[in-house]
């Protein structure tokens, strides 16, 4: 075998090691067992880079299979996955009641054990997700039969379908585009990735996956099937919704309307099982506590909360999540409409776009960054690979009593993805040629 061949295997199966040990004997307070094996996963990433396409595409989809009958171990989110699916099942909307209300004497439903109610997260809030999370949800707990993995297997296996479709997906656009299918590796092979989505049960993988499928249809001028893509990538996650003012002229300025018209309707469609009374006031109380209560490894926002705490003397985020928001959605526009800075690609511009958003955020878990990493691979920024690695520095905050702020972590974490995100974006060729002349001397 060839001596890089010999490399991508040892590479392959450390990783497999590793990944066994995540999903099947490691728990999220093993604070720095947990860094130590991430940081062997980025070592091996950076060793498959340059991997041949079978390699890619069999390792990519060796790995996420390695969690395929394990239960999620560093989120806690999938207990609300099937809380919902239960509820569809009993004919309940989702968006009716906090799940407080179910544990109740006169409320009680057989199914919502108190064993399921005791992993929840969010007990006293309103669920947030999408009718296809929802739809994944309802399939998945068809065959509950009150253990875990018999909703969390079949929920695996659609996240599955959905990432092994995405990676043919990207391996196509790049061989049409005439890349290096090597550029494949960037998302089949990331640990973020496959930790976050194969292992944690996070769908951000399919939203990037109708997100990226938007894009490159929208700029082939195909006019249904790429803002029908967008609205599939909205009703999977709603911070899609984001694009819009970048692709709505993506297939040419006058034809902006149809996309608008396409992408509106099939929202419409795709939201037409939630829609009613109940999921108007579920989903509203559920972006409100979003913005004006929810907080984890923010940036920007931590710093103006501690100025809110030095001049107010309280928390301020009821006021100060709204008004980043919404200055981050300023921003994304003038970005968005004058493809500032300018001669960027589409995939570059929206890189852009859920940058500023994240960085106005109150709150950025880590599986938030896989669609900015799938972008990266059509825009070749580095800031979001830079970035899948520091995040996960933010699972040190959790002990066996709760979470504590790692703020050594979180500060480090974003001066390194903020410094690269200035040396690849905003500074011009000059200057960094400059800059690289004067460390040289």
């Amino acid at each position: 075998m060839p001596p890089q061949r010999i490399k991508w295997a040892m590479a392959g199966g450390l990783s497999c090691f590793v990944y066994f040990l995540l999903a099947y004997k490691l728990q999220r307070t093993d604070a720095w067992i947990l860094q130590g094996s991430f940081a062997l996963l980025f070592l091996a990433f950076l060793a498959l880079q340059k991997a041949e396409l079978k390699w890619i595409l069999g390792l990519g989809i060796l790995f996420r299979l390695v969690f395929l009958f394990s239960v999620p171990a560093l989120s806690d989110d999938f207990y609300r996955f099937i809380w919902d699916g239960l509820l569809w099942h009993q004919g309940i909307h989702p968006f009716g009641n906090p799940p407080s209300f179910y544990m109740e004497a006169s409320n009680a439903i057989p199914t919502l054990t108190t064993e399921l109610y005791s992993g929840l997260n969010s007990k006293e809030y309103f669920t947030v997700y999408p009718p296809f999370h929802q739809l994944v949800f309802w399939l998945s707990t068809a065959t509950y039969d009150g253990s875990l993995i018999s909703a969390v297997l079949p929920m695996r296996l659609m996240l599955l379908g959905s990432e092994v479709a995405f990676l043919f997906v990207i391996a196509g656009y790049l061989k049409k585009t005439g890349r290096p299918s090597s550029l494949l590796a960037i998302y089949a092979l990331n640990p973020l990735v496959i930790i976050e989505v194969s292992g944690n049960l996070h769908f951000e993988g399919m939203m990037a996956l109708f997100l990226i499928l938007s894009i490159t249809l929208i700029a082939d001028k195909k006019l249904f099937g790429g803002p029908l893509a967008l609205a599939a990538a909205i009703a999977t996650k709603l911070t899609p919704v984001i694009a819009g003012p970048v692709l709505m002229f993506a297939g040419g300025k006058k034809n902006w309307w149809k996309v608008v018209l396409v992408t509106v309707l099939g929202s419409l469609l795709f939201f037409l099982p939630l829609i009613d009374l109940t999921w108007l006031t579920g989903q509203g109380e559920s972006l409100d506590l979003y913005f004006r209560k929810f907080e984890f490894n923010a940036s920007f926002y931590y710093l103006l909360r501690e100025i809110g705490f030095w001049w107010k003397g309280y928390n301020i985020i009821a006021t100060l999540g709204p008004r980043l928001a919404l200055s981050g959605g300023v921003l994304i526009l003038i970005v968005s409409w004058t493809n500032w800075p300018k001669d960027r690609s589409l995939f570059q511009v929206l890189s852009i776009v859920f940058f500023i958003y994240y960085l106005a955020a109150t709150t950025v878990h880590p599986w938030y960054v896989a669609p900015v990493v799938a972008l990266s691979v059509y825009s070749g920024y580095k800031f979001p690979i830079v970035w899948s690695y520091t995040i996960l520095w933010t699972y040190i905050g959790y002990t066996a009593t709760g979470y504590e702020v790692p703020w050594w972590a979180i500060t480090i974490e974003y001066l390194s993805v903020i410094g690269v995100f200035i040396w690849e974006v905003l500074l011009a060729q000059r200057t960094k040629n400059r800059l690289i002349a004067l460390l040289k001397r």
